[in-house]
């Protein structure tokens, strides 16, 4: 089941496989594709991002779970564990289960060489459609660099926080970290 291009798989199917299996797959527009395990330093930051985003965010209705929370994007017919999640107000799951959430108000995906052009493209468009999501964060390991996605009434709007003195802010809300906060730990170039 977890071997890369087993093709034709339904969200349903994907889910009663995965939930019985000892390994992680994401379904990709009905492909499943077995994930790769992280780094200590990819750990390191979407532990710090998430401890971040609890501290600002907690009081304003917001709860941040870790990549253990599955997120459907059922018109793309693909399953993802982002690295970090936020969901604001009353958790949507796709069934009793409560393993799967529909709407996240903001996503993050921690890069690494292996997985950057993918987290990049495909699967950042494929949260792009999730109605509710107001936020996607992209974040490197290898250098302090997020970038940012925003959904405004005319679309998205991407843009660059860079350097371990810039400070990642979230238009609108209590979020406003120093890049050093998220990459605490790292000993970074």
């Amino acid at each position: 089941m977890s071997a890369p291009g087993f093709r034709g798989v339904s969200v349903g199917e994907f889910l009663r496989r995965e939930r019985e299996a000892s390994d992680r797959s994401e379904l990709v527009g009905g492909e499943v594709v077995a994930m790769a395990g992280g780094t200590y330093e990819h750990s390191l930051v979407a532990a710090n991002l998430a401890r971040c985003l609890a501290d600002a965010l907690g009081t304003q209705g917001c709860r941040v779970t870790t990549s253990d929370l599955k997120i459907a994007v059922r018109q793309a017919g693909s399953v993802y564990y982002p690295d970090v999640s936020v969901v604001c107000g009353e958790p949507d799951f796709l069934d009793e289960r409560r393993d799967v959430l529909l709407n996240p108000w903001l996503l993050v995906e921690v890069l690494s060489p292996s997985t950057r052009a993918f987290d990049r493209g495909t699967k950042l468009f494929d949260f792009f459609a999730v109605s509710s999501l107001a936020w996607a964060l992209l974040v490197e390991v290898e250098t302090p660099l997020v970038e940012v996605c925003q959904r405004r009434p005319e679309g998205w709007l991407r843009s660059l926080v860079v350097g371990l003195e810039s400070t990642l802010r979230l238009e609108g809300t209590a979020f406003d970290v120093g890049l050093s906060a998220l990459y605490d730990g790292l000993a970074l170039d």
